[in-house]
């Protein structure tokens, strides 16, 4: 990799392969050597990577999609998606350069680039990690009431983290302002904290219906009951809500 500052190897004793040589001139290549070491470490990790395998290795560079992780010789991508349950923008926002990190091997598939056989080897720490909707059931129930972040806004709704890793979607009829919006940019924004309800759980799917409105002369209890729906049946609006509270 390119190195910026060279005044680092200053003082250090180093091996290096005369590539050329001219009369009063010799020049030289630490690099040839290098990658040599580590195409040999590659071939010994190459044998022993398989699907499910844990292995340790070191961040060496990130993109916007992920980081590049060094396991022995050969470099794994973490996919951004990869990085745990809870939504990342940025891998340098949960990870550092050089930091070692345990990861379990997803994928080892070879493709040819520019006449050679090249090896992409995707890795995960998530895998690593409780799942966190495995305790969702005894976490939570219809009805509660609780606070959580908004993540991201979309034209039908705010999706908003009730927990590590969990997010619950609040319908755009749900925002509870009284009056018709447009966007749920028009009521609320990214990072902001709410209190939301609870309308609905679906555990299976992975789904978690909430609201920010409050059923008039209704509790949220009420407000979850109403919101019940039969196996297969979709969530309601806000204004369903309301009629079927009026009953």
């Amino acid at each position: 990799r390119f190195v910026e500052d060279l005044t680092t190897y200053i003082g250090q004793k180093l091996t290096f392969r005369i590539t050329r040589y001219e009369p009063r001139n010799l020049v030289l290549s630490r690099r040839v050597l290098v990658e040599e070491e580590k195409a040999k470490i590659a071939t010994e990790t190459r044998k022993t990577l398989e699907p499910g395998l844990v292995v340790r290795g070191k961040i060496v560079g990130f993109k916007p999609f992920g980081a590049f992780v060094d396991i022995g010789g050969m470099e794994g991508m973490l996919h951004v998606s990869e990085l745990g349950y809870s939504r990342v923008e940025k891998p340098e926002d949960v990870l550092s350069m050089g930091q070692e990190v345990d990861v379990v091997v997803l994928k080892v598939e070879q493709t040819v680039e520019k006449g050679r056989t090249v090896d992409r080897v995707s890795l995960s720490l998530k895998a690593l990690a409780t799942d966190p909707w495995r305790d969702a059931v005894a976490m939570f129930k219809e009805g509660q009431r609780l606070k959580g972040k908004v993540t991201r806004l979309m034209a039908f709704g705010a999706f908003v983290e009730i927990a590590p890793g969990i997010e619950g979607l609040v319908h755009i009829s749900e925002l509870g302002t009284g009056r018709r919006i447009n966007h749920p940019k028009e009521v609320v924004s990214p990072a902001q904290e709410v209190e939301a309800t609870i309308l609905r759980i679906d555990v299976p799917e992975r789904k978690i219906a909430l609201s920010l409105a409050t059923a008039e002369g209704g509790t949220t209890e009420e407000v979850a009951e109403a919101t019940k729906a039969q196996p297969g049946a979709k969530f309601g609006t806000f204004g369903d809500l309301l009629q079927k509270l009026k009953r």
